[in-house]
Protein backbone atom coordinates (compact mmCIF):
# COMPACT_ATOMS: atom_id res chain seq x y z
CA UNK A 1 0.00 0.00 0.00
CA UNK A 2 2.83 2.36 0.83
CA UNK A 3 4.32 1.79 -2.63
CA UNK A 4 0.96 2.51 -4.27
CA UNK A 5 0.57 5.75 -2.31
CA UNK A 6 4.06 6.77 -3.32
CA UNK A 7 3.32 6.10 -6.98
CA UNK A 8 0.08 8.08 -6.76
CA UNK A 9 1.89 11.07 -5.23
CA UNK A 10 4.55 11.26 -8.01
CA UNK A 11 2.18 12.58 -10.73
CA UNK A 12 0.74 15.07 -8.23
CA UNK A 13 4.22 16.38 -7.37
CA UNK A 14 5.17 16.61 -11.07
CA UNK A 15 1.95 18.48 -11.76
CA UNK A 16 2.57 20.99 -8.98
CA UNK A 17 6.12 21.58 -10.22
CA UNK A 18 4.86 22.17 -13.77
CA UNK A 19 2.24 24.60 -12.53
CA UNK A 20 4.87 26.39 -10.42
CA UNK A 21 7.05 26.81 -13.51
CA UNK A 22 4.22 27.72 -15.86
CA UNK A 23 2.68 30.51 -13.77
CA UNK A 24 5.79 32.81 -13.78
CA UNK A 25 6.25 32.18 -17.53
CA UNK A 26 2.63 33.14 -18.27
CA UNK A 27 2.92 36.20 -16.04
CA UNK A 28 6.10 37.23 -17.89
CA UNK A 29 4.40 36.86 -21.29
CA UNK A 30 1.38 38.83 -20.12
CA UNK A 31 3.64 41.59 -18.80
CA UNK A 32 5.33 41.83 -22.22
CA UNK A 33 1.98 42.05 -23.98
CA UNK A 34 0.63 44.82 -21.84
CA UNK A 35 3.88 46.74 -21.41
CA UNK A 36 3.32 50.28 -22.79
CA UNK A 37 5.21 51.19 -25.95
CA UNK A 38 7.13 54.42 -25.57
CA UNK A 39 6.28 56.92 -28.31
CA UNK A 40 9.24 58.84 -29.71
CA UNK A 41 8.52 62.48 -30.39
CA UNK A 42 9.20 63.43 -34.02
CA UNK A 43 9.98 67.06 -34.71
CA UNK A 44 9.15 68.20 -38.24
CA UNK A 45 10.76 71.47 -39.23
CA UNK A 46 8.89 73.52 -41.78
CA UNK A 47 10.87 73.94 -44.99
CA UNK A 48 11.84 77.51 -45.80
CA UNK A 49 9.75 79.00 -48.63
CA UNK A 50 11.17 79.86 -52.04
CA UNK A 51 12.41 83.46 -51.87
CA UNK A 52 13.90 83.99 -55.33
CA UNK A 53 14.16 82.68 -58.86
CA UNK A 54 17.22 82.50 -61.11
CA UNK A 55 16.69 82.66 -64.86
CA UNK A 56 18.01 84.00 -68.16
CA UNK A 57 16.73 86.61 -70.60
CA UNK A 58 15.79 86.27 -73.36
CA UNK A 59 14.32 82.81 -72.79
CA UNK A 60 14.17 82.18 -76.56
CA UNK A 61 17.87 82.65 -77.26
CA UNK A 62 19.20 82.35 -80.81
CA UNK A 63 22.49 83.38 -82.43
CA UNK A 64 24.18 82.75 -85.78
CA UNK A 65 27.49 80.96 -86.32
CA UNK A 66 30.19 83.64 -86.03
CA UNK A 67 27.68 86.11 -84.62
CA UNK A 68 27.39 87.43 -81.07
CA UNK A 69 24.41 87.98 -78.81
CA UNK A 70 24.05 89.02 -75.18
CA UNK A 71 22.33 86.96 -72.51
CA UNK A 72 21.26 88.32 -69.10
CA UNK A 73 21.56 86.35 -65.87
CA UNK A 74 18.71 87.38 -63.58
CA UNK A 75 17.98 86.83 -59.88
CA UNK A 76 14.47 87.91 -58.93
CA UNK A 77 13.50 88.29 -55.25
CA UNK A 78 10.16 90.02 -55.94
CA UNK A 79 8.26 87.23 -54.16
CA UNK A 80 10.08 87.90 -50.87
CA UNK A 81 11.68 91.33 -51.38
CA UNK A 82 14.92 89.94 -49.91
CA UNK A 83 17.90 92.20 -50.51
CA UNK A 84 20.94 90.64 -52.18
CA UNK A 85 24.55 91.34 -51.22
CA UNK A 86 26.29 88.43 -52.98
CA UNK A 87 25.33 85.89 -55.62
CA UNK A 88 27.13 83.01 -57.29
CA UNK A 89 25.82 81.45 -60.50
CA UNK A 90 27.15 78.63 -62.65
CA UNK A 91 25.55 78.66 -66.11
CA UNK A 92 26.26 75.72 -68.43
CA UNK A 93 25.53 75.12 -72.13
CA UNK A 94 25.44 71.98 -74.23
CA UNK A 95 27.58 73.16 -77.18
CA UNK A 96 27.76 75.47 -80.20
CA UNK A 97 28.64 78.54 -78.10
CA UNK A 98 31.71 80.13 -76.58
CA UNK A 99 32.69 83.16 -74.51
CA UNK A 100 35.54 84.60 -76.56
CA UNK A 101 36.93 86.98 -73.92
CA UNK A 102 35.96 86.51 -70.27
CA UNK A 103 37.19 89.99 -69.38
CA UNK A 104 35.28 91.89 -72.06
CA UNK A 105 32.31 89.61 -72.79
CA UNK A 106 31.03 89.27 -69.20
CA UNK A 107 29.90 92.48 -67.52
CA UNK A 108 27.90 93.35 -64.39
CA UNK A 109 25.14 95.93 -63.94
CA UNK A 110 26.35 98.73 -61.64
CA UNK A 111 22.74 99.56 -60.69
CA UNK A 112 22.55 96.32 -58.71
CA UNK A 113 26.11 95.24 -57.83
CA UNK A 114 29.49 96.81 -57.23
CA UNK A 115 31.64 94.22 -59.03
CA UNK A 116 32.80 90.67 -59.67
CA UNK A 117 34.66 88.61 -57.10
CA UNK A 118 35.56 86.24 -59.92
CA UNK A 119 34.37 85.02 -63.33
CA UNK A 120 35.94 81.92 -64.80
CA UNK A 121 35.32 78.99 -67.14
CA UNK A 122 34.67 75.56 -65.66
CA UNK A 123 33.39 72.10 -66.66
CA UNK A 124 30.42 70.30 -65.11
CA UNK A 125 29.74 66.74 -66.30
CA UNK A 126 31.56 67.46 -69.55
CA UNK A 127 29.65 70.67 -70.32
CA UNK A 128 31.19 74.12 -70.69
CA UNK A 129 30.09 76.50 -67.91
CA UNK A 130 30.81 79.96 -66.60
CA UNK A 131 31.17 80.28 -62.83
CA UNK A 132 30.84 83.83 -61.56
CA UNK A 133 30.31 85.70 -58.30
CA UNK A 134 29.05 89.29 -57.96
CA UNK A 135 28.68 91.29 -54.78
CA UNK A 136 27.34 94.60 -53.54
CA UNK A 137 29.67 96.24 -51.03
CA UNK A 138 27.07 98.68 -49.81
CA UNK A 139 25.18 99.46 -46.61
CA UNK A 140 22.09 97.33 -46.00
CA UNK A 141 19.80 100.26 -46.78
CA UNK A 142 21.40 100.60 -50.23
CA UNK A 143 21.19 96.92 -51.23
CA UNK A 144 18.73 96.04 -53.97
CA UNK A 145 15.80 93.61 -54.10
CA UNK A 146 13.35 92.58 -56.82
CA UNK A 147 14.49 91.78 -60.37
CA UNK A 148 18.28 92.14 -60.50
CA UNK A 149 20.68 91.62 -63.41
CA UNK A 150 23.66 89.64 -62.13
CA UNK A 151 25.62 89.75 -65.36
CA UNK A 152 25.43 90.13 -69.13
CA UNK A 153 27.26 87.49 -71.17
CA UNK A 154 28.13 87.99 -74.83
CA UNK A 155 28.13 84.53 -76.46
CA UNK A 156 29.59 83.74 -79.89
CA UNK A 157 27.99 81.05 -82.06
CA UNK A 158 30.45 78.35 -83.14
CA UNK A 159 28.36 75.51 -84.62
CA UNK A 160 24.83 75.03 -85.95
CA UNK A 161 22.79 73.06 -83.44
CA UNK A 162 19.91 73.06 -80.97
CA UNK A 163 21.19 73.20 -77.42
CA UNK A 164 20.14 74.09 -73.90
CA UNK A 165 21.32 76.18 -70.98
CA UNK A 166 21.19 74.87 -67.40
CA UNK A 167 22.23 76.05 -63.95
CA UNK A 168 24.50 73.93 -61.80
CA UNK A 169 22.76 74.25 -58.43
CA UNK A 170 25.76 72.97 -56.46
CA UNK A 171 27.69 76.07 -57.63
CA UNK A 172 24.79 78.51 -57.39
CA UNK A 173 23.81 80.45 -54.25
CA UNK A 174 22.36 83.79 -53.22
CA UNK A 175 22.56 85.60 -49.87
CA UNK A 176 21.67 88.87 -48.20
CA UNK A 177 20.83 90.39 -44.82
CA UNK A 178 19.14 87.89 -42.49
CA UNK A 179 15.39 87.34 -42.80
CA UNK A 180 12.96 86.98 -39.87
CA UNK A 181 14.19 83.40 -39.30
CA UNK A 182 17.78 84.58 -39.01
CA UNK A 183 18.76 83.01 -42.36
CA UNK A 184 21.30 84.76 -44.60
CA UNK A 185 20.95 82.34 -47.50
CA UNK A 186 18.15 83.07 -49.97
CA UNK A 187 16.31 79.92 -51.05
CA UNK A 188 15.85 79.93 -54.82
CA UNK A 189 14.50 77.94 -57.73
CA UNK A 190 16.35 77.93 -61.05
CA UNK A 191 15.09 77.46 -64.59
CA UNK A 192 15.64 73.96 -65.98
CA UNK A 193 17.14 73.32 -69.45
CA UNK A 194 16.36 76.50 -71.39
CA UNK A 195 16.56 75.74 -75.12
CA UNK A 196 18.60 77.82 -77.57
CA UNK A 197 19.38 77.74 -81.26
CA UNK A 198 22.61 78.36 -83.17
CA UNK A 199 21.80 79.01 -86.85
Amino acid sequence: MKNKKGLIQIPIIIGLVAVGIAIPVIRSLMAKKVAPVEQQAVTVQAESPIEASIKIEPENYAVTVGGQKKLKLIVDTSVSQRKVDIARVALCWSGGLKIADYEKDITFDAKFFSGFIFKKPTKVQGQDCVDLVVNAQWKTADLKSGKLTLAEINFTGTEKLSGFFSFDKSLTEVSGPANERGEYGIRFEASEKINYQVN
